[in-house]
């Protein structure tokens, strides 16, 4: 009963982000895709689903591949992301989303900095709103907040200074993340974490 309850809410969350991309102009049948091809603006989206969602599509507690494609092709902004395209055309290669370019890193692996892509927003309602450095610390602040993240998997941001503190509830940020300006953020680490990005 609650697979199904789910499923029809997914289905239901899917279909508003179908109707709200979509317009009278979809081209009927199979199209092909691969190196060249433009974005298609406005469409239906038609993917399959090879498992469940766990988590209710909550971004700090999802652990399946699946939710994260959906995430990466179609719901979420992240500072970092993939193409989407097989390893031999680069799909494993980190590349810039939110953030402008790749991080500078300090030369002990400790210090992270990212730029941000100015002129980022949320989605509607809060499409006049801006993305910027202290809106992702507020959202790493939520993983380790032990209310919100219950069923989440916070200890992979361990490495963070003081995020640990907001987990154990010491601290309502973690102090190891600092907004130099509304476009810069930098990242101090406890230990070098090459997997940080």
């Amino acid at each position: 009963m609650k697979r199904t309850i789910r499923m029809i809410a997914v289905l239901a969350v899917l279909g508003l982000v179908a109707a709200a991309c979509g317009n009278d102009n979809t081209p009927e049948g199979p199209s092909s895709s691969g190196a060249g091809t433009e974005a298609v603006q406005g469409g239906t989206l038609l993917m399959a689903q090879l498992s469940d969602f766990y988590s209710g599509l909550d971004p700090q507690k999802e652990y399946s591949s699946v939710t994260w494609e959906y995430y990466r092709c179609c719901l979420l902004r992240t500072l970092l992301s993939y193409n989407g395209r097989p390893t031999a055309d680069g799909g494993t290669e980190l590349q810039p989303d939110i953030a402008a370019a790749l991080p500078e890193t300090s030369s002990d692996g400790l210090t992270w900095t990212f730029k941000l892509k100015q002129g980022i927003h949320y989605g509607d309602p809060f499409g006049d709103v801006e993305v910027t450095a202290p809106d992702i610390i507020r959202a790493v602040a939520r993983v380790a907040d032990p209310n919100a993240s219950v069923g989440g998997y916070p200890d992979y941001y361990s490495v963070i200074e003081g995020f640990d503190d907001v987990k154990d509830g010491k601290a309502d940020l973690p102090s190891g993340m600092v907004a130099k300006d509304p476009y810069t953020l930098e990242i101090h680490l406890t230990e070098p974490a090459g997997d940080l990005g």
